[in-house]
């Protein structure tokens, strides 16, 4: 897909895509053919209105390389999943406004 292989070529480590959800359930379902059933399912799993969901996507040809920064053990990864301007409001791990 052409969007996929433009995103693989951007450097920065978060990208938030807005989107019809129709893009992204037919980008998507490209994903996870090797994965156990449930992670397929929560790929393809449909968007509700308005839905705000974080992923991370992997590209296995980068795993072992420098290049890549992403370790997805398949579990939810740690941190915060609020917007960033409500972290950033006295957090107590030093974020400030």
């Amino acid at each position: 897909m052409e969007f996929l292989n433009w995103l693989w070529t951007r450097k920065e480590k978060e990208i938030a895509i807005v989107t019809h959800s129709g893009f992204l359930i037919h980008t998507l379902s490209a994903f996870g053919n090797d994965c156990h059933p449930d992670v397929k399912n929560e790929i393809c799993r449909p968007f509700k209105n308005c839905e705000l969901r974080s992923m991370v996507i992997v590209d296995r040809s980068m795993i072992g390389s420098d290049s890549s920064t992403t370790d997805y053990p398949g579990k939810i990864p740690s941190g915060v999943d609020v917007p960033s301007d409500v972290t950033c409001i006295n957090h107590p791990d030093g974020f400030s406004n």
